[in-house]
């Protein structure tokens, strides 16, 4: 299993970060190539099909963290946010669910260790834990800046093709996120945030309401919404997206509207939500915007106290 990744040139000032609120709302991270072949990544990468694409977590890590910081992903799949992370001089710390994606990141993590040049920005450390860790060994590692994680729908079982299609866009399952978020969130720095990727799913053509398990998650968490994004997955040229679509692409797409009899459309961007503790919320200048519109991202005084209230 061989990765290699290329040195990027240093940032002018590695401490330059925006602050999180002067975030933007759409992230331009399409416009690289996608695959993770052409990033340097071992070949199994592309078989995590729900990882974080390197460009979108590279531009989370970059909005939310400084040079130095500690990024853990609590489902890191094949790899692509602790990459990300030792590239821009953070530390990084990845649990995997089974020796397959635990061999597949840990090729990815050491590649990019190797490759890493301590002297353009602080020597950075990284490790790939099995999700099964014990979490004083998780505390051990220090307070974590940012949890940055995909959300992987739970596998369903065979529905009969009678079967309403609300009942088909109902995933079935125990909700790993929820689990994942309540474990790793006592591990959060009390300015940290958490942010969410996830990709727009289908199940029998139809979309799986990844919002809702999301955001319901973050609930259980006690986590605070603080903004939601959209993370292109396509050029944007002269204000326009452009979706290039393969030919395996096009004939998905023409099965999918086959069965559902609706017109499917191409994915042009990921979903981001991004979430604090609620104490940090209600110290945040964000909240002095609290008139904003709820399509801002900006949570109500009134949401941020109700779950400060419950946390306590």
């Amino acid at each position: 299993m061989n990765a290699s990744f290329p040195l990027r040139p240093p940032l002018a000032d590695p401490g330059a970060c925006p602050e999180p609120e002067a975030v933007p709302i759409v992230w331009p991270t399409g416009q690289q190539p996608q695959e993770p072949a052409e990033h340097g990544y071992a070949p199994e990468t592309a078989r995590d099909h729900l990882r974080i694409r390197p460009q979108i977590a590279a531009f989370a890590i970059a909005a939310y963290t400084r040079p130095g910081d500690t990024v853990l992903d609590p489902d890191c799949g094949a790899g692509t946010t602790l990459v990300e992370a030792v590239r821009a001089g953070r530390h990084a710390i990845g649990l995997a669910s089974g020796r397959r994606w635990w061999n597949t990141a840990r090729a990815n993590l050491t590649a990019a260790r190797r490759h890493h040049d301590a002297r353009q920005s602080p020597p950075t450390d990284g490790m790939v834990l099995d999700q099964t860790t014990p979490h004083n060994q998780l505390a051990a590692a220090g307070a974590v800046d940012l949890i940055l994680t995909s959300w992987r729908h739970p596998t369903a079982p065979h529905r009969p093709a009678t079967a309403r299609p609300s009942d088909r866009r109902t995933p079935t399952g125990a909700n790993r996120l929820a689990e994942l978020l309540n474990r790793c969130r006592p591990l959060l720095a009390p300015d940290g945030h958490v942010v969410v990727i996830a990709r727009p799913r289908r199940r029998e053509g139809y979309l799986l309401d990844g919002p809702a398990q999301i955001t319901a998650a973050a609930r259980t968490a006690k986590l605070a919404l603080v903004a939601r994004c959209v993370a292109l997955v396509a050029p944007l040229n002269d204000e326009d997206v452009r979706v290039e679509m393969s030919i395996a692409q096009r004939a998905a797409i023409a099965r999918l509207q086959r069965i559902t009899g609706h017109p499917i459309a191409a994915t042009a961007h990921h979903d981001v939500w991004v979430f604090r503790a609620p104490h940090a919320c209600a110290n945040a200048s964000a909240l002095r915007n609290a008139d904003a519109p709820e399509f801002l991202g900006r949570p109500t005084s009134e949401s941020a106290t109700e779950l400060a209230e419950t946390a306590a």
